[in-house]
């Protein structure tokens, strides 16, 4: 179901037909999401799995839900995957004289050399031949990634160096105007009725968990 719903991501992004639901983002609330879904991974291949966030983080205008699921989720699951020993850092900070944020996602796990950097971003790439049967994957990740980022006005930056480690880094700007300020004074004045006692509530869940 993921490799599927990758392909048709892909076939989205290459027909030009993807749109994204853009609205106002707490950058510290992804970094959250991605820790909660991963750190039993990390924590089951005995890996640290840490999050450095900025006290002073605006809001900024994304898609809260590609952001975090095929961006931060994908980095960060990739980071853990690739490493055997030390750990994984997040980081939240502003960048560019405060009219970006950038996300940071570092491991020190197997790196990669100037070639490989050349061609991540690439569909169906991956480090070398080996990789595929070594850690699975279809070589999708990244060129999504990186595409959707770039839907939404920011950039994938990405440095490393074999046996050493690498490090990603997401930068999104920041919105200006109304738009952003409307939906925050909006958020903020959101009340949720009481709820009545001996009421019903239905939940529909797709897994198990």
């Amino acid at each position: 179901l993921s490799l599927i719903n990758d392909v048709l991501d892909l076939s989205k992004i290459e027909a030009g037909a993807m749109k994204l639901q853009m609205s106002a983002v707490a950058p510290a609330s992804c970094i959250d999401t991605a820790v909660a879904t991963l750190e039993h991974r990390a924590a089951s291949k005995g890996l640290a799995l840490r999050q450095e966030i900025s006290d002073t983080l605006p809001d900024l205008w994304a898609d809260e839900r590609r952001l975090t699921q095929q961006v931060l989720i994908n980095l960060v699951d990739n980071a853990i995957k690739f490493t055997k020993q030390g750990g994984v850092s997040l980081s939240i900070q502003p960048e560019e004289a405060g009219s970006s944020i950038c996300w940071r996602i570092e491991d020190s796990g197997i790196g990669m050399d100037q070639e490989t950097l050349a061609r991540i971003f690439k569909p169906f790439e991956q480090a070398d031949r080996s990789i595929s049967g070594r850690f699975g994957g279809t070589g999708l990740g990244l060129h999504i990634s990186s595409n959707l980022v770039e839907l939404m006005k920011g950039r994938i930056e990405v440095s490393s160096e074999l046996g050493k480690g690498s490090r990603f880094e997401v930068i999104l700007p920041l919105k200006e105007g109304e738009d952003i300020d409307l939906l925050q004074q909006k958020r903020r004045n959101t009340k949720l009725p009481p709820m009545s006692l001996g009421g019903r509530v239905l939940i529909a869940e797709d897994t198990p968990e």
